[in-house]
């Protein structure tokens, strides 16, 4: 998949989390930390004042769970670098758009910490 592909080849996305990224939230065998969760709600296609076009909106939201703040937050500063403004025509990406009130860390559950950022993303033909 195209999102996986995006994050997982990123070398700073790499770096902080090798290769625990997953398509939705493990509720069992929970990776090690930190780790990186996307989870992708299709939108539909668009509409202008003259009809449908050819652009649809995706939802895309990433999480990370971390022993501490500061490896979130390095977590989201990666996948925004790897996503915020990123298009691949080839792959049908027109762009990919930070939400910047959505981008969050906040104490966990347990003895770490939850961060979360949203994406709109756009794509032709979809």
């Amino acid at each position: 998949e195209i999102i996986y592909d995006r994050l997982s080849t990123d070398p700073a996305i790499s770096a902080l989390v090798a290769d625990r990224i997953r398509p939705t939230i493990p509720t069992a065998n929970i990776p090690q930390l930190p780790f990186l969760v996307y989870l992708l709600d299709q939108g539909g296609g668009l509409l202008s004042t003259t009809g449908p076009i050819s652009l649809s909106a995706d939802r895309l939201e990433i999480r990370t769970a971390s022993h501490n703040r500061e490896d979130a937050r390095a977590v989201l500063d990666a996948t925004k670098s790897a996503l915020h403004g990123w298009s691949d025509s080839a792959n049908g990406v027109q762009g990919c758009f930070l939400d910047p009130e959505s981008d969050a860390i906040d104490q966990g559950e347990e003895d770490g910490f939850v961060g979360s950022q949203t994406y709109r993303i756009f794509w032709e033909g979809q």
